[in-house]
């Protein structure tokens, strides 16, 4: 009984040692105080489809999201999204990982880039979400490694391809048939116009139409802000009506290729707002102008 008293003693020691022993196999090696990953029996991915941007996501449990996205206009990037901010600057790992069955099939380091503070960590354009694409298609699973929430503290963060394929396939659906521009590309619009005239061109016609395809599908869109110039030739007072009919002619366009009135704000100035100084030809071309400005907000229509 004696004998038997003791080795349970000894078991029970032994458990009880053996989780300081692993922390201390640790010490000083590049472990990540906390990982997180998504389950493989409940993982998904989910598409956010539009013409104006489309996103690829996968939440990753207690910790956030790993999106890829591609707005209209502009190339794709891939970025993590924290639920908790980062208050350390540091580097970022991204590793290609092999399911488990994939025996022979090494971990892969794709890239080392600068991390960020705050709740994006990580932030990266078109040629490394497109490796990332990439690896998941062809069913790795990619990692990240990143500094944490103190000093001195790692997180690292998994995606994995479990039930990829479908939703990729949806993804890039998406992506075809996004506009070709974006807000920030039609917000400012310039329409110019030939000496002491009021004619639109065909190039300028096209942009309007551009700007009223835009519209269709971003309903935070609230106006057209419309303004008429024209540069220093002539008087005062008749430049001020033609920067007016100017600005009448590019609101009758706009109408009709459908814009609504009540979204048109006009404004004209004559030759008192030049772009650049009128001392040359170049100059006065410039100044010869219909500026259109996508609005979010209806400012007071009138003579400004």
């Amino acid at each position: 009984y004696g004998i038997l008293v003791k080795v349970i003693t000894k078991i029970f020691f032994a458990l009880s040692v053996l989780p300081a022993m692993f922390a201390l196999l640790f010490i000083g090696q590049d472990v990540a105080a906390h990982a997180y990953n998504p389950r493989v029996d409940i993982a998904t991915w989910v598409v956010e489809p539009s013409r104006l941007e489309c996103r690829l996501w996968q939440g990753i449990p207690s910790y956030g999201r790993a999106v890829f996205a591609n707005r209209a206009g502009d190339r794709q990037r891939f970025f993590l999204s924290s639920r908790r901010k980062v208050v350390t600057k540091g580097k970022v790992v991204l590793e290609s990982q092999p399911p488990n069955w994939m025996h022979n099939v090494p971990m892969e380091k794709i890239a080392v880039v600068d991390g960020a503070l705050g709740a994006v960590p990580l932030l990266v354009r078109h040629d490394l979400s497109s490796r990332l694409l990439d690896e998941l298609e062809e069913g790795m699973s990619a990692r990240f490694t990143h500094p944490g929430w103190r000093t001195n503290h790692k997180v690292r963060v998994e995606m994995t391809s479990v039930n990829f394929t479908e939703a990729y396939q949806a993804y890039l659906d998406c992506t075809h048939a996004l506009l070709p521009h974006n807000f920030d590309q039609l917000e400012r619009s310039s329409i110019h116009f030939d000496t002491g005239k009021t004619f639109i061109r065909k190039k300028f016609k096209k942009r309007m139409k551009e700007l009223g395809n835009y519209i269709l599908y971003d309903p935070d869109v609230e106006s057209f802000v419309i303004d008429g110039h024209t540069d220093d030739v002539g008087r005062n007072g008749p430049n001020w009506e033609l920067s007016q009919m100017r600005a009448e002619r590019v609101k009758a366009y706009l109408q009709s290729i459908g814009i609504d009135e009540s979204m048109l704000v006009i404004r004209y100035h004559g030759e008192t707002r030049p772009k650049v100084k009128n001392s040359n030809k170049v100059n006065r071309r410039i100044n010869r102008r219909v500026t259109i400005r996508l609005d979010r907000g209806i400012p007071t229509p009138g003579l400004m």
